[in-house]
């Protein structure tokens, strides 16, 4: 049984509380944020590698954004998806999207940075610089929020309280 005031819910939701709210995002918005999301990493890193190239000469420039995209969808599914859901989970009691974006930035950056040091652990030397995956994580979380901030509008309207017909 659907409660008309708190619009659409999602196949597998439970409907809320007496009085309280619950956020439903739906797929489409899901998919869309976790797409832009990776496209803009993706990017970020040919632009990157086009950057490293004007200043040594080497690197792949352009051609790096395809290969990004095609080696980093199993990781971005395997380990964005899951995270993206991980974080969205206990943000449904919250009406302002705008702390979602702030929750997705922080944690996804946080994540980046943390999967960053822990794949540059292993580098020649032993140590960590900590400045790359710093900057990795911050640039994971700028893309996060410009993900999450995409789609604002389409979970706004998936929230919006249906209007009685009669």
């Amino acid at each position: 049984m659907t409660d008309q005031r708190y619009g659409r819910p999602g196949p597998f939701s439970r409907p809320p509380k007496p009085g309280g709210y619950s956020m439903n995002y739906g797929l489409p918005a899901l998919l869309i944020g976790w797409f832009l999301t990776f496209f803009l990493f993706c990017l970020g890193l040919a632009v990157a590698s086009m950057v490293a190239e004007g200043l040594s000469g080497g690197g792949l420039g352009l051609y790096f954004l395809p290969i990004s995209l095609i080696y980093g969808f199993p990781a971005a599914a395997v380990v964005g998806l899951p995270l993206a859901l991980l974080v969205a989970w206990p943000l449904r009691r919250v009406r302002r999207q705008w702390i979602h974006v702030v929750a997705f930035a922080c944690a996804v950056g946080a994540a980046g940075a943390g999967m960053a040091a822990l794949l540059a652990s292993g580098a020649p030397g032993g140590g960590v610089d900590w400045q790359g995956p710093v900057i990795m994580g911050a640039w994971a979380g700028c893309c996060a929020a410009a993900g999450r901030a995409s789609v604002i509008r389409m979970v706004a309207a998936r929230n919006r309280p249906a209007v009685n017909s009669h």
